[in-house]
């Protein structure tokens, strides 16, 4: 019997239990296809042998509707391998057969095209682009548009390089080209366990999700709000011709001070009664006491807060193209203040941050933490999204996708990708949500200012 208050584990759930079964059989199989097949394929390491310790590097291609050629690399930059950075390169070769040539690397990172290669136009989308430095230890994360002016390209060559005093090639992947009949091509080298154990894990989650049950750790829910219905939105988006005026921008959004110096005085005051308490007792007052809920519950929301703040003000240079407004008031004489609103080219995203802890599910229509019921997080969050719908109708917009999302702080050890979802509000973190407002584009960037000062006149800093 699980004692009350304590956290529950995976395994005591039926559904998961059987989802993690069915995980563990399926990984067994494909692993032993892949000891089997694995030796049949073809390699592109170079500048070393396979291993553990190995720099570990991923590509795959795919063909978008307008034609282009979509590349996606993934990895990690091992610090014993490249200790003053590494970068990506990739080139193009009219063959598709046999190794791709090997480029002489110089100190800054830089290549010397080998014959029978040609460079390749990268517009990047997500991440850096070919060429720009990767720091050791970081994972490498890059997705783009590729254009082979001047050749017809088969095969693509992915090239991880270091600099420095010792410069060299670190991994080298030959990547097929999808043709414009095919939707993807495949990674040549990519190694088949790591499939196995990324499918394993998709095919834990349907399991789970057709079981009924979907369940994550993640931190805990608030009360909040009543139950709302999200409207159906129209067909078409409709932006008005004429761009508000802007206003001076007091929306740059500041943190609510007024609760953070609310909190510090009653924690002060707390101190003050626990000091003369444990004087006139003739005790010695410890100063890492924690206090009472009611009097710590006043930094949490605001703590959270500042950290999703400066978050999202940090991945402003992955995604510059988002605007980010903080801690605004719905008017009204009981307004509600939304933590974040994001606007980027896929829409509105209205965010909601805490510090939550504990056993967080799914089971059908509720939200459960540690066995109680906290949908009224999601009234929330759905509310919220309803009032900021209102607020664009009224400001001549139409159409506009706005979604709400529960934003996770405390997210350690934690992989938060929106599988946990209800009433289309997703539970994310800074990164997730922050991809929410740019994974579907309808706007453009006249329509993105455009909402921004309509929302900045509309909702007022809290």
């Amino acid at each position: 019997m699980r004692r009350p208050g304590r956290p529950r584990l995976p395994w005591e759930n039926p559904s998961v239990t059987i989802a993690l079964v069915v995980a563990l059989v399926v990984a067994i199989g494909i692993a032993g296809i892949a000891i089997v097949v694995g030796p049949l394929g073809a390699d592109g390491d170079v500048a070393g042998g396979g291993g553990p310790r190995q720099t570990p590097l991923r590509a795959s291609t795919a063909r978008g509707d307008d034609g282009t050629i979509r590349v996606t690399v993934t990895g990690r930059v091992r610090p014993a391998e490249a200790r003053d950075g590494a970068a990506i390169h990739v080139l193009a070769r009219a063959e598709d057969y046999g190794a791709c040539p090997v480029p002489q690397v110089r100190p800054d990172r830089t290549i010397a095209v080998p014959a029978g290669a040609t460079p390749v136009r990268w517009r990047v989308d997500v991440g850096p682009a070919p060429g720009g430095r990767l720091p050791s230890g970081e994972p490498i994360r890059m997705l783009g548009d590729v254009t082979t002016p001047g050749v017809a390209a088969r095969t693509l060559c992915v090239h991880l390089v270091r600099g420095g005093t010792d410069p060299a090639v670190l991994r080298t992947l030959a990547v097929a080209t999808p043709d414009a009949s095919s939707s993807g091509g495949a990674g040549v080298g990519t190694p088949l366990l790591e499939d196995a154990i990324v499918l394993a894990l998709i095919v834990a989650m349907v399991v789970a999700v057709v079981a009924g049950t979907l369940a994550i750790l993640v931190v805990e829910a608030r009360r909040r709000g009543r139950s709302w219905a999200l409207p159906a939105l129209p067909a078409d988006v409709r932006v008005p011709d004429v761009v508000p005026t802007e206003d001076p921008r007091k929306g740059a959004s500041r943190p609510r001070a007024w609760v953070r110096r609310t909190g510090e005085a009653r924690l002060e005051r707390w101190r003050e009664r626990r000091r003369a308490e444990t004087a006139e007792a003739g005790e010695l007052f410890d100063p890492y006491e924690r206090p009472p809920w009611h009097v710590a519950l006043w930094g949490v929301g605001d703590g959270a807060g500042r950290i999703a703040t400066e978050r999202f003000r940090a991945l402003r240079d992955l995604h510059p193209e988002v605007e980010a407004l903080h801690h605004r008031r719905v008017p009204g004489p009981r307004g509600a203040t939304i933590d974040h609103v994001l606007v980027g080219p896929a829409g509105v995203v209205v965010a909601s941050s805490s510090r939550w802890e504990g056993f967080v599910e799914v089971v059908g229509d509720r939200l459960l933490v540690d066995g109680k019921n906290r949908t009224r997080a999601i009234d929330g969050v759905v509310g919220r999204v309803t009032a900021v719908r209102a607020n664009l109708a009224a400001a001549g917009f139409a159409g506009v996708p706005v979604r709400g999302v529960l934003h996770c702080v405390v997210t350690e050890d934690v992989l938060l990708n929106g599988a946990l979802e209800l009433r289309e509000v997703a539970l994310l973190d800074a990164l997730g949500t922050m991809g929410r407002a740019v994974d579907r584009p309808v706007l453009s960037y006249e329509g993105v200012r455009a909402i921004v000062v309509a929302l900045e006149r509309r909702l007022p800093p809290a």
